[in-house]
């Protein structure tokens, strides 16, 4: 157990030390490529249709990112064949959800996850647009429990984050307080997948 912790450390330093150089690499970049590369690794487990949906936070800073956006996101969303929708749009941060709309749909419409939402609030729709239209309302003041649906975390976390009666086990990707071996594999697989993005841009 201790040797399997040693190596899970050693993964995440190595990790943390190869994001790090990619976010360096990718400030050098004009804003397009800079925004195009930042969306692409944060997105990439989407991509590679392991996960339903991701979500990216866009700030201002020493690129004009939200500008950069609102230029070329059909032309970025076309590049990774994805879907997104715009959240939430503030004056200092854009959120946005990128999915794969199939597997969306899919999932919503599972009769556990169904019915969870439906007691939130959702009624049972084979529009996906419906769904996607209730989150966005539903995050006009603050980010609910229930965006976790929507990023492909397991049903029980998102009702234990929600109803925080439990200790969370585990954080990674998102809050675990149920099987913790299947957490971290999953964001090791979720890992994974972004460091194959940072090594194809970088190699």
């Amino acid at each position: 157990m201790k040797e399997l912790e040693e190596l899970s450390l050693r993964h995440r330093n190595n990790y943390k030390t190869e994001v790090l150089k990619f976010y360096k690499y990718i400030e050098g970049l004009d804003d397009l490529n800079h925004l195009k590369h930042l969306i692409g690794f944060h997105l990439a487990p989407s991509i590679c249709k392991i996960k339903v949906g991701s979500l990216i936070n866009l700030k201002n800073s020493k690129k004009d990112l939200a500008s950069t956006w609102s230029t070329y996101k059909d032309e970025i969303a076309k590049f990774f064949n994805i879907d997104f929708i715009e959240l939430k749009n503030d004056d200092d941060a854009l959120l946005l959800y990128f999915y794969n709309a199939d597997e969306l749909i899919s999932r919503v419409n599972n009769r556990q996850i169904s019915s969870y939402l439906t007691t939130i609030g959702y009624e049972k729709n084979e529009n996906i647009n419906y769904y996607l239209k209730k989150l966005q309302e539903n995050c006009k003041c603050s980010i609910p429990s229930e965006v976790g649906i929507f990023l492909d975390y397991p049903l029980s976390d998102v009702i234990d984050f929600e109803s925080n009666s439990k200790e969370c086990k585990y954080c990674g990707y998102w809050k675990c307080y149920n099987d913790v071996k299947g957490a971290k594999n999953l964001c090791r697989l979720y890992d994974m997948t972004k460091m194959n993005y940072i090594n194809k841009i970088m190699n």
